[in-house]
């Protein structure tokens, strides 16, 4: 009987997540398909214990992945005026609406109301990797922000990164999460709509009672919303792999009076929708 291949196995397993990703299902970049690298070492070490004896393919394996690793982290640290622990967007009375896109690659997101005088504070205890894309149309700024950590092989870093929003704006949120775990704080703020696309983490988010859209892809984690107590919902929902549950305390809006319009599609995981005195 033929031997199983395990250097055939990893193989393939490099190739579906890359058809994945290639096909939109799921999000993933070099620098995160490098930290698979240890399983070099664990079929390696799986074929040893069975007598297979691939040194050179698996000693040339690993050696490509060190190369790639230093090719892909190397920018990171020489990129002049791309790289920061605290980044800025000074408040401007002119502007009275922000559009905001944040798209995260890795990391652990925390995010609340500004208490200074900036529009837009990020901060991180490791360095950032920030790119901006801005556009001013009267009154309203949009503003497109991709935030990667800085990335150097077989170094841990603290992944956190907190992100400030002035509360004296009306605000559109749109949040696409890589890989990592959201805490968004928005009770405070003027949001008026809320998009999270979810990638591989849980995501938690508080309400504020200006909300009145949220539309919410879930990936490969649990996503918990709280809204504020007393204000009914217009809920849609596409079934996944995980399940959609709705507090019974919150009530199905009839038509009239306040309300807030929740879509949902679910991913891998589950989705619930709390009010505010859920919270232990």
């Amino acid at each position: 009987m033929k031997r199983i291949s395990f250097l055939a196995i990893f193989l393939i397993l490099v190739g579906i997540i890359l058809l994945l990703s290639e096909l939109g299902l799921i999000e993933i970049t070099w620098t995160d398909l490098l930290k698979f690298w240890p399983l070099i070492l664990v079929f390696w070490g799986i074929d040893i214990l069975i007598g297979e004896r691939r040194f050179f393919v698996w000693i040339a394996l690993l050696l490509l992945i060190l190369f790639l690793a230093l090719i892909f982290s190397f920018p990171y640290y020489h990129r002049p005026g791309r790289m920061y622990r605290d980044w800025r967007f000074p408040y401007d009375t002119n502007i009275k609406r922000l559009e905001l896109n944040v798209k995260c690659e890795m990391g652990k997101i925390f995010l609340a109301m500004n208490k200074n005088k900036d529009l837009v504070y990020i901060s991180s205890k490791g360095d950032l990797n920030i790119s901006e894309d801005k556009k001013i149309i009267g009154d309203t700024l949009n503003l497109d922000l991709k935030i990667k950590k800085s990335y150097f092989f077989l170094i841990e870093e603290d992944r956190s990164i907190n992100i400030f929003i002035s509360p004296d704006v009306n605000l559109d949120l749109t949040f696409q999460n890589g890989v990592g775990n959201y805490n968004l704080d928005l009770r405070g703020l003027k949001l008026e709509k809320l998009r999270l696309e979810g990638g591989v983490g849980n995501i938690l988010a508080y309400i504020p009672q200006t909300t009145e859209y949220i539309e919410i892809k879930g990936g490969i984690g649990n996503i918990d919303v709280y809204i504020p107590e007393g204000i009914p919902i217009d809920l849609k929902s596409k079934s996944g792999l995980g399940k959609v549950d709705i507090a019974s305390n919150i009530s199905k809006w009839q038509g009239e009076g306040k309300v807030i319009h929740i879509r949902l599609e679910a991913g891998i995981g589950n989705i619930n929708i709390k009010s505010y005195k859920d919270i232990i």
